[in-house]
C-alpha cells in the first residue's frame, strides 16, 4: 500500500510503514517538547492515537477509584452516646404487661434511685417485672 499526498502524480508518495515511522517520531518529538508539563496543561494533539486516548481514560478512571476509596475508607462517625434515662426508659418499656401508671412510676423510681437502676439493669428479662411490681408496691 502507498500512502502520500499527490496521488495522481506519485509526488511525496510513501509505503505505510515510512508514514507510521514518520508519525512515530513525530509523537515522540511532541513528547520531548512537552516534557515537564502537566498533561492537563497541553493542547491535545490533533492526531491522537488509540494508545493516548486509552490512557487517558485508564488515568481518569484510576483518580475517580482513589477518590472515591479516600472517600469511603473513612470509617463512619460514631453514633452518638445512649443516655442513662434512655436507656431505662427502652428497658421499661420492653416490659410486657405494664400499665401507663406503672410505666411512668417505675421511670420516677428508678431516675431517682441509682442503685435500684443498676439493679434493674443488671437483672435478666424475665424477672424485671417482677422486680418492678414488687418496688412499685412499696
Amino acid at each position: 500500500m502507498i500512502c502520500g499526498v499527490d496521488r495522481a502524480t506519485g509526488a511525496n508518495a510513501a509505503t505505510a510503514t515510512e508514514q507510521m515511522n514518520e508519525i512515530h517520531i513525530e509523537d515522540s518529538v511532541d513528547e520531548n517538547d512537552m516534557e515537564g508539563v502537566e498533561p492537563k496543561s497541553k493542547k491535545r494533539k490533533e492526531k491522537t492515537s488509540a494508545v493516548d486516548i486509552i490512557d487517558d481514560v485508564v488515568s481518569a478512571i484510576t483518580r475517580n477509584m482513589e477518590h472515591d476509596s479516600s472517600v469511603t475508607s473513612q470509617p463512619p462517625p460514631p453514633p452518638p452516646p445512649i443516655s442513662r434515662a434512655d436507656r431505662i426508659y427502652a428497658a421499661i418499656a420492653a416490659i410486657a404487661d405494664l400499665n401507663e401508671t406503672e410505666v411512668i412510676q417505675a421511670i420516677d423510681m428508678l431516675s431517682d434511685d441509682d442503685k435500684k437502676a443498676d439493679v434493674f439493669m443488671a437483672l435478666s428479662m424475665s424477672i424485671r417485672r417482677t422486680w418492678l411490681r414488687l418496688h412499685l408496691r412499696d
